[in-house]
Formats: C-alpha cells, structure tokens, sequence
C-alpha cells in the first residue's frame, strides 16, 4: 500500500514536472518567434506612443506582406554597441522613394505627406535622401 501511494506521488510530480516544462517551451517559443516585447524609451513617438510605455508587436507581421507607410514597427538598433537596444518607429518612405523635410514638411517624391497622427508641426530640414531597395525610412 505504501509503494503505490509513493508510485501515485511520483506520477503526479512528474506530471507537474511536464506540464511546467511544456508551459515553459511553448511561453519561450511564442517568446521568440511570435511576439516581441518593447518599452518605448524616448518621446520621439508621441502622441502615439509615450516614453515608459510598453509595445507588443507580431514578429510574423510581414510573412505574408510588405511594410507600409505608416506602419508602426519595432527594429533592433543599427548602432553595433546597443545590443539590447529596440526602436520604435513609424515608417515614412518605401525603397526607391526619395525623402526630404523642408521646414517640418515631409516631401515623398516631391510630395507632401499628409501625417494626420502629428498634433504638433516639426520644424528643421534633412535630405533628400533616396530609399536603398532593401531598406525604410523610419521618424
């Protein structure tokens, strides 16, 4: 009697034991290959996003697509030395188009671009700068 109350104890950790790792390996896998976790750390993004607010994003988003503009998308820093490092940017220009900022305008191929999520105008001036084919233009 005793030795099976001893087997019950046992089959029923080792199915605990289980059920936690199975837990485990499905929360990691979904960890890294589903979603990516973010904490916006500055206020370039705002009204949109906050500094201190946290993003959830698809890593699969674009499996089945393109980026588009507008698209809020969440990258790895390009700088070496920010291992850690994610930004949280919207996508301004595609590959091939040509950017500019003229005193707080955004020029895509010569055109304005209306951005209705700004609540504030940008001032300063940059480019042009034409889009890699392999690359976006993110603000």
């Amino acid at each position: 009697m005793r030795d099976e109350r001893r087997r019950e104890i046992r089959k029923e950790i080792v199915s605990w034991v289980k059920t936690i790792l199975f837990a485990v390996i499905i929360a990691l896998g979904i960890n890294f290959f589903v979603i990516i976790r973010c904490d916006v750390i500055s206020t370039s993004m705002e009204n949109t996003l906050a500094a201190g607010d946290k993003v959830i994003g698809l890593r699969m988003a674009y499996v089945f697509g393109k980026p588009e503009r507008g698209d809020v998308v969440i990258f790895p820093s390009p700088d070496d030395t920010a291992d850690d490092l994610l930004y949280v940017k919207r996508i301004i220009g595609l590959p091939g188009e040509t950017v500019e900022i003229r005193d707080g305008y955004v020029f895509i191929d010569g055109d304005v671009l209306y951005e209705d999520y700004l609540f504030e105008p940008m001032y300063g001036s940059f480019g042009p700068v034409t889009v890699p084919e392999d690359s976006y233009f993110m603000l």
